[in-house]
């Protein structure tokens, strides 16, 4: 047998603490994966996956499951067994690889690319809100100065509706030119009113007359 190792990776781990528990001896072939060695055309042609371990058998079978090595070497090596014995300790050996696969291999090798991804994503949402609040801000116009402010109120015509208003109300017998609260004067009861009629003003009588 020839065993495809890496002394970094924990798969390969696994696999040789299980061989030194049985106590098999095999040829082991360094890969060294940080040289990316595991996906050169040597070790595609013995393993087309690239992955490790990759242990190959005398019969030139391949075998690149950490689990599945394990399982061939308790066969073939059954003391002592680390597998279990009955149907309940095997399926509690079971139970306990899957844990330590999922709530601690996959857990520990995407934390790194969740916590970047969510760093991301912190960073994008801040920088779009920094550039709506310099869009608003650009879009908003700069306020008038005052001179400028007060010379066009100067310019602006007056509003003809108020004073039509103003000089239109009728409250009792009399001409309010004061609003609803101003009392009626005799001396102005039969005063003529201005009324406008469209855009043009018509005398009538007041009321009362």
């Amino acid at each position: 047998m020839r065993l495809y190792d890496s002394k970094l990776a924990p798969n390969p781990r696994r696999v040789r603490i299980f061989m030194a528990e049985k106590g098999v001896v095999c040829d082991v072939v360094p890969v060294d994966i940080v040289k990316g060695e595991n996906l050169d055309e040597a070790f595609l042609a013995v393993n087309p996956r690239g992955l490790l371990p990759t242990l190959v058998l005398d019969d030139g079978t391949v075998l690149d499951e950490s689990v599945g090595i394990c399982r061939y070497l308790e066969e073939i090596h059954p003391e002592p067994p680390l597998l279990g014995t009955d149907p309940v300790d095997k399926a509690k050996v079971e139970a306990r690889q899957r844990h330590m696969e999922f709530d601690g291999l996959f857990a520990a090798a995407f934390r790194p690319a969740t916590a970047r991804a969510a760093g991301e994503t912190s960073t994008a949402v801040t920088a779009a809100r920094g550039n709506s609040r310099a869009s608003a801000t650009a879009r908003q116009p700069e306020p008038e100065p005052t001179s400028a402010m007060a010379s066009r109120a100067s310019r602006r015509p007056p509003n003809r509706s108020m004073a039509v208003s103003t000089i239109s109300s009728v409250s009792g017998r009399g001409v309010s030119t004061a609003g609803p609260t101003a009392k009626a004067s005799p001396q102005n009861s039969r005063r003529p009113v201005m009324q406008e009629t469209g855009s043009r003003f018509s005398r009538r009588p007041a009321s009362g007359a």
